[in-house]
């Protein structure tokens, strides 16, 4: 799917004249929300920073938030990271969602359109203060946990941990 095909089916499930004219607004609404509640495998990137003699870097254009390695924290200062003056590092984040509407597509689209439907459909619902928005919120909420989950079994597996200790 594409960007035009994401906008085609949206106006064909919700039927309301206004989405070709405001898709690109409702879309870029609809990935902001996404990247609020996503944090998969393929939002991961690195990048290489080198901090100036004040000890300041600035953070990638598309940084949305730390991939915490439980061993780092550094203070984030608008678009910028303070660390060690004149460091080296390389940085492990998320990164914002690519826009569909300047790519045409992205790998989220790719792997789950349904999830971008549902989230442009619940932007265009939200406007139009449309009642059938609550009932895509929670289709889209579920979409959403079962994506993640899924990707999360992928990369760490699915053991489960029992810590209550000796059974007697």
């Amino acid at each position: 799917m594409n960007y035009a095909e994401l906008v085609t089916e949206v106006a064909l499930r919700c039927g309301l004249p206004e989405i070709p004219a405001r898709a690109e607004y409702l879309t870029r609404q609809a990935e902001r929300d996404l990247e609020k509640v996503l944090r998969v495998g393929p939002m991961e990137a690195e990048a290489t920073l080198t901090a100036d003699a004040y000890g300041k870097a600035a953070l990638p254009a598309d940084f949305l938030a730390f991939r915490s390695d439980g061993k780092s924290s550094w203070p984030v200062s608008g678009n910028g990271i303070t660390v060690r003056p004149s460091q080296v590092f390389i940085l492990t984040y998320y990164a914002k969602l690519p826009s569909v509407v300047d790519n045409g597509t992205n790998w989220l689209l790719d792997i789950e359109p349904e999830i971008y439907v549902l989230a442009v459909l619940l932007q265009a619902y939200g406007a139009a203060m449309d009642e059938r928005a609550a009932a895509v919120g929670s289709m889209l909420a579920e979409r959403v946990k079962a994506f993640v989950r899924e990707d999360r079994i992928a990369r760490y597996g699915a053991q489960k941990i029992d810590i209550s200790g000796v059974a007697r």
